[in-house]
Formats: structure tokens, sequence, C-alpha cells
């Protein structure tokens, strides 16, 4: 994860630069609210959010879980099996980590609606625990919550960077720049929503 960071945040423009875009593109939109004072506050503790998914149990991750690499392949009896592809990204990484990455990718890809962002995010982070349940893991669900909703979080850095970059190219197309800005606050309160897990757990533990 702290790669992935440092190559987007290395490709990003300066937040001068953004905070001039954001200022002259964005004053039509409704519901902005404190977005950007959310925004610049967990950009400059992002270290310290990934020093804390350092310190969470690891898991053997694909990392790279999306729809053109899971597949549900039909058996000739009955049920399925599950198939997956391109393991170049494959690593061991922090528990719920693979689960977030998956969860970021797929709100901004649309594959999982905005309007049922919080019903997925349930959804899939209690799945997720049945099957590390079912492998033998048993721990602290908290710090699986915890390195879900940090890694989901993360995703802001490059949305906030692609949205930018969409208002200036296409001022005047607004459909493609409202998702990535709802996809922004969503990420951003599972950012907040991380930090209020952080706090509450000793990681150590």
């Amino acid at each position: 994860m702290r790669s992935w960071v440092e190559v987007c945040t290395a490709y990003a423009k300066p937040v001068e630069e953004q905070r001039v875009i954001w200022d002259t593109y964005l004053n039509e939109f409704e519901k902005k609210n404190n977005m950007w004072e959310m925004y610049t506050k967990n950009k400059t503790q992002v270290n310290r959010l990934l020093e804390t998914l350092d310190k969470i149990p690891r898991v053997f991750a694909h990392q790279d879980v999306h729809w053109d690499n899971i597949f549900l392949e039909k058996l000739n009896g009955d049920g399925d099996s599950l198939v997956a592809l391109d393991w170049q990204f494959a690593s061991i990484s922090g528990v719920g980590e693979e689960l977030g990455r998956m969860y970021g990718y797929a709100l901004l890809k649309k594959k999982i609606p905005i309007n049922q962002a919080a019903e997925y995010k349930e959804k899939l982070l209690l799945h997720y625990m049945e099957g590390l349940n079912a492998a033998g893991w048993v721990g602290n669900p908290k710090l699986v919550r915890f390195g879900f909703t940090a890694t989901a979080s993360l995703r802001y850095i490059m949305v906030m960077d692609k949205l930018l970059g969409k208002l200036e190219e296409e001022s005047n197309e607004k459909d493609g720049s409202a998702h990535l800005l709802s996809v922004i606050q969503e990420l951003l309160t599972m950012a907040e929503e991380s930090w209020d897990t952080c706090n509450r757990l000793t990681v150590a533990g």
C-alpha cells in the first residue's frame, strides 16, 4: 500500500495547484461543505495511517482483485470453483487491505453504486470476515475493519487528482465529475472512520 501511495502522490499535482482548480471549477457544486478541509487534513496524515497499517496482522493477498481477474468456474458436478488470474502483485499485506483496494476501485468504476456504498461496505466486510474465520483466523475484527476502511480511503489521493484533471480538460461536462466528487466524499468519510477505529485500538495487542 505504501508503494502505491508513493506513486500516486508523485504523479499528483502539488496541493497549491489543486486548490486553484478546486476553487475555480467547484463553486457550482452543491454539498461541497468542508470536503477540501477533510482532504487536506487527511493528506497530511497519510504516513501515520500507513505506519498503523504496517502494524496490523498480515495475510496473503492477491492485491489485484477485480472483475477481470476473479471468476467462478462451473464444476462438472454441483457448485463452483473460484479462479483467480494475474498474481504479479501478490504479497503479504495487512488484514483487510485487499478488500479495501477492491472496494475503492469498484466505487470508482461504478461497479458499486455510490448510493449503495454503505450497504456494500458492510456486506463485503462480513463475507471477508467469514473467509478469514473459515481459514482459521480468530483475531480482532476491529483490526480487519481498520485495514479495510483505511486502505479503501487512501484511494482518494488518486481520485482527487483524477477529478481535478477532468475538470480542467472538460469543464463543461459535469456528470463524470459529479461521480468522482461523490466517490471522494465516500472515501474521505471512510478515512474519518478509520481514524476513529485507529484511536480506539491498541494495535500492538
